[in-house]
């Protein structure tokens, strides 16, 4: 990660780091992070992208959940709406799967006018929720012997543009991955 440390917003503890708390007393991952110098946060983030005049919000997670069904997953990813203000994005870990979803969600909106009048009106923003894929080896691990299905290994990129739009953007990481893979846009 050394080469592109200075590039990595975050990083998140999973439910193998903690594992490896309970049974070695020691989390590589925030090993990795305190050398690499890469913020580290052990639970649910809030994050905000400033630039340009523009801002985009994420909410990020490690997740739970045991669904084997895409609406599942990604009910879980969105489990956080019910007590967070809008979010651009929703982020979650955790399921194995490469998944996004966008709804567009109505916003009320207010500023003080030039006149000195609180100025409100609605708009209408896009909400993302994203599920990120997992790198793992299947072949001789404990996954393939439970017989579980083989996670997504495909990528997913969330772009912010200059003009304060926004899009996620998933794709395969190789063609033997396209059956494995549960990806919605």
């Amino acid at each position: 990660f050394r080469p592109i440390a200075h590039k990595i917003v975050v990083a998140r503890p999973g439910n193998h780091e903690d594992r490896s708390e309970i049974k070695a007393q020691m989390n590589p991952l925030r090993e990795i992070c305190k050398s690499l110098g890469i913020p580290y946060f052990p639970g649910p983030s809030d994050m905000e992208i400033v630039w340009r005049g523009y801002r985009w919000t994420f909410f990020m997670k490690h997740g739970t959940g045991a669904s084997n069904t895409t609406g599942g997953k990604l009910n879980a990813a969105g489990r956080d709406r019910g007590y967070c203000d809008f979010r651009n994005f929703f982020v979650m870990g955790h399921v194995h799967a490469q998944m996004t979803h966008k709804v567009v969600r109505q916003v009320r909106r207010r500023r003080m006018g030039a006149n000195g009048v609180l100025e409100f009106w609605i708009e209408n923003l896009k909400e993302y929720k994203v599920i990120c894929p997992a790198y793992l080896k299947y072949e001789d691990t404990y996954a393939q012997r439970a017989g579980y299905r083989p996670g997504s290994r495909g990528t997913i990129v969330i772009q912010l543009f200059a003009n304060g739009d926004y899009h996620v953007v998933s794709s395969k990481r190789n063609p033997q991955d396209t059956e494995t893979s549960d990806t919605v846009v």
